[in-house]
């Protein structure tokens, strides 16, 4: 059995108005929970991404980092802490509600969303790949970004 775990918190964006407070407490507080108070996690299988080092193409290089390799009977954490919203999609047909909730990496940019945000269908293009088996908890503490998991209109 194989346990791994990402944690990412964003508590410093690159515009001051948009900074958090906690979110990298929470990180490090879920650290200490799954690998000294549970021991279920050893510290070697955890990464963690904090406020520069959580931008877009490093928090998804480090999901696949997670998901790679799993087997039936492993067990993976994704853990995120920092921004999130909606954002009007850009295909109406998979959207009842026409918006894709979104987190916002430490090089999130309004003024080029696709580019820089996760989207929910992302990770559920990333997530699908995880075999049936698999113990996957997710975790989003981000406001405004819904479940990221809603139901599609297919």
């Amino acid at each position: 059995m194989k346990n791994k775990a990402l944690l990412v918190g964003i508590n410093k964006y690159p515009d001051p108005r948009n900074e958090l407070r906690g979110c990298i407490n929470d990180i490090l507080d879920m650290e200490h929970l799954i690998a000294e108070t549970n021991k279920v996690y050893a510290k070697q299988n955890i990464k963690k991404l904090t406020d520069r080092q959580a931008t877009k193409k490093e928090i998804i290089s480090q999901i696949k980092w997670l998901v790679e390799g799993a087997q039936p009977g492993d067990q993976l954490l994704f853990h995120y802490s920092g921004h999130g919203a909606q954002v009007p999609t850009l295909n109406q047909n998979l959207e009842l509600d026409g918006l894709d909730e979104i987190i916002c990496p430490y090089d999130f940019s309004d003024a080029n969303t696709t580019q820089t945000a996760i989207t929910d269908k992302e990770f559920a293009k990333i997530f699908a790949t995880i075999p049936k088996g698999v113990h996957f908890v997710w975790i989003s503490d981000s406001c405004h970004s819904e479940d990221l998991s809603r139901k599609q209109q297919i």
